[in-house]
């Protein structure tokens, strides 16, 4: 779940479900989470 400001920046406040289903695959949140902070563009915060 998130927020989208005026900027267009947006913000991930929290996680709906524990575990995400992705054609009949188990994803955790904390795997997505790795690969979104990696990223070079994105900025982490607190």
């Amino acid at each position: 779940m998130g927020l989208v400001n005026q900027a267009g920046s947006l913000r991930i406040t929290d996680r709906k479900k524990a575990i995400i289903m992705v054609s009949s695959l188990k994803v955790f949140p904390n795997e997505i989470e790795e690969v979104v902070t990696s990223h070079p563009g994105l900025r982490p915060t607190g």
